[in-house]
Parts: structure tokens; sequence; C-alpha cells
């Protein structure tokens, strides 16, 4: 894994730890973890979604935040998920099927003020979002565009916006973001 790809993923607010069990042994692992807010509550409730090759698995945090989802050893798993009511989506990609994980995740209150890599983690969970709508399956779809097309998704959409570059290094990154948001923006007007 590279240096950059361990900061992204420090960015985003998740940390994994790979551990090999039984379960892994007999063709099954466990995708399992918490999800809590910025100050470190744990947040019950919230809906956790696995993709692998179009196909969703599901959870909901409960008993202090945390999810677990077994599902069979083999093929790496696209992304992963959350949606909770009044918090910004998060995504956490590009893992490994074949073991278990652990993963801590931290949502943002919509609209919660952040930092242009926590905006970047942000645009990147709606891109997420968008890109697994879109290759799911087709008995799998329907309910995903249903769910993006649900007013708690419109009103984060719209909340998404890029802060003011505070130096004129940041200015680069800010016009790339808002030329993001507005891709994000215009697929997802196109969402069908």
């Amino acid at each position: 894994m590279t240096g950059r790809r361990i900061v992204a993923l420090l960015i985003l607010g998740a940390s994994i730890t790979l551990k090999t069990s039984p379960l892994a042994a007999q063709g099954r692992v466990a995708i399992a973890g918490t999800v809590s807010d910025t100050a470190g509550n744990a947040l019950d409730g919230v809906k956790v979604t696995l993709w692998r090759q179009g196909r969703a698995y599901e959870d909901t945090t409960k008993n202090k935040g945390r999810y677990d989802i077994p599902l069979d050893a083999g093929r790496p798993i696209d992304c992963i998920q959350y949606t909770f009511s009044g918090f910004d989506p998060g995504a956490v990609e590009q893992l490994s099927g074949q073991s278990n994980q652990t993963i801590a995740k931290v949502l943002y209150r919509i609209k919660e003020p952040r930092s242009l890599d926590e905006v970047d983690a942000l645009v990147r969970a709606f891109e997420v979002a968008l890109r697994t709508t879109v290759t799911a399956t087709a008995d799998a779809r329907p309910k995903a565009i249903a769910e993006l097309r649900a007013p708690d998704w419109r009103m984060r959409l719209e909340g998404l916006t890029v802060p003011v570059a505070q130096t004129p290094d940041q200015q680069p990154i800010v016009n790339a973001l808002q030329q993001r948001i507005n891709a994000v923006k215009i697929r997802y007007s196109q969402l069908q």
C-alpha cells in the first residue's frame, strides 16, 4: 500500500486491521467495525452497505455503533458505504475479501465544518455512491436508485460545498474539488 493510500485512509477517518481467523479458513470472512461522530460518540442506526461485484450486503449499527457483515471469502470488496440521517455519507474503498477486517469509521454531520482533505473524502463518498448504484446488479439497482433519490440525499448534495482557499496554494485544490462537485451534481440529476 502506498503512503498516499495510507494517508487517504487516515483522512477518511478509517482504520483497518487485518486478522485471520477460523472463519477465513472455512471460506467465510467477517467485515466488522464501529461508526461514530466526530466527537467520538457511537452511532446506532447507521446503514452500512458493503458492495462486491454489483451486489449489496447490508447491516445496521447497533450496540455502541457496531456492525458485522459475514460473507464468503474471495473476491475484493468494491466499497463500504455508511449512511445515517442528519450526517453526510462515508465510504471506504478497495478492501480485500480474503480475510476478516475491522474498520472504525467517523461520520460528519451535514454542513459540519471540515478541512479540504475531509471535503475531498466527502466528494469521494458521493462519487462512490453514484458509481455503485450505476454498476449494481439488475435486482439491486432499483433499491439503490430509490435510496439516492430520497430527500435526505438531496439535502446532503445541496449542502456539498468547498471551503474558501486560505492560501494561494490551496486554490487549485479548491477549483478541482468544485469541478468534482459539479460533476457529481450532474450525474445525480441524470440518475435513472
